[in-house]
């Protein structure tokens, strides 16, 4: 069903086309940044409809309000759920989640964890089997080997999508510090992809990388508290299969969560608000509190 935006009346829609062509006579030219938050609007039609939404917003279009009695996908349940208070705090997880997602791909760490993991894997593979090889050769050879290992195991993302995926890891690594030289040498930033030589990587690599990730989100949200852990669990461990199709189950993602934020150690603190904050190595001027996951 499409509401308009005074919900003074409703408009039945018999299929998929419908919507989308109800919506796309509403849409408008975005004057700044879409929220992400706003899916949740359409989170209960199918892919159809989301997949064209989500790729008008990308092009700058928002097809959610315009003056004068614009139509909205209004959702008004969580399918499976008649308690209205479960349904509504199943729509403010799905807002946290969204806003943290894209608070992650606006910093450029983000990559979905299915990708991440095969990346990982694939730098781990590559530097033991070649010993040597080049930051941008390191690059190129970890996106190839990542996408044939991960069709291999049941999903293939879009190219792009891999290449934005395989783009932010590396930025994560380089951030983070993880590439070595021969000589031990941090590679960074300011080191040339296709000159410096990457020798090893450091110690337990993936859970730095996670923590740069997870410390930027948080850092950039600025509201973080308990309640947001579940959200935050989804977005790192969470996306891809389901339970029911094989995936994580929720105590699992948890406690994956919980472990990946007592790493922070006495980095993880909160500020006289509530808020978790990380704070940089060495920094300890704020009272460290234990991390924990809801």
């Amino acid at each position: 069903m499409l509401v308009d935006s005074t919900n003074a009346s409703a408009v039945s829609v018999a299929n998929a086309s419908e919507v989308l062509t109800q919506l796309q006579a509403g849409r408008k030219r975005a004057d700044g940044l879409v929220p992400n938050d706003s899916t949740d609007y359409v989170s209960t039609f199918g892919p159809e409809v989301r997949n064209a939404i989500m790729g008008w917003k990308t092009q700058g279009w928002n097809v959610y309000t315009r003056r004068a009695g614009d139509l909205l996908a209004f959702n008004v349940s969580v399918p499976g759920s008649a308690d209205p208070d479960v349904a509504s705090a199943a729509r403010s997880r799905n807002r946290k989640y969204e806003v943290a997602k894209h608070k992650a791909k606006k910093l450029r760490v983000y990559a979905e964890w299915r990708a991440r993991k095969a990346i990982y894997d694939a730098i781990e593979t590559i530097l033991k089997a070649r010993g040597k090889l080049s930051l941008a050769d390191l690059k190129r050879a970890a996106m190839r080997q990542a996408r044939e290992a991960a069709a291999r195991d049941g999903f293939d993302l879009q190219p792009n999508h891999f290449f934005a995926a395989n783009d932010s890891v590396f930025r994560v690594a380089l951030r983070a510090g993880i590439f070595r030289t021969d000589g031990g040498r941090s590679i960074g930033d300011q080191d040339v992809l296709y000159v410096v030589q990457v020798s090893e990587i450091g110690t337990n690599f993936r859970d730095r990388c996670d923590l740069f990730i997870l410390e930027c989100i948080i850092n950039e949200l600025g509201d973080v508290t308990d309640d947001h852990c579940l959200s935050l669990a989804h977005l790192m461990y969470g996306e891809g299969a389901g339970e029911n199709d094989g995936g994580a189950s929720l105590d699992v993602l948890e406690e994956k969560f919980s472990n990946l934020m007592k790493l922070f150690g006495g980095r993880l603190v909160r500020t006289e608000f509530g808020f978790y904050k990380v704070q940089p190595e060495g920094n300890e001027k704020v009272q460290s509190i234990a991390a924990t996951s809801r």
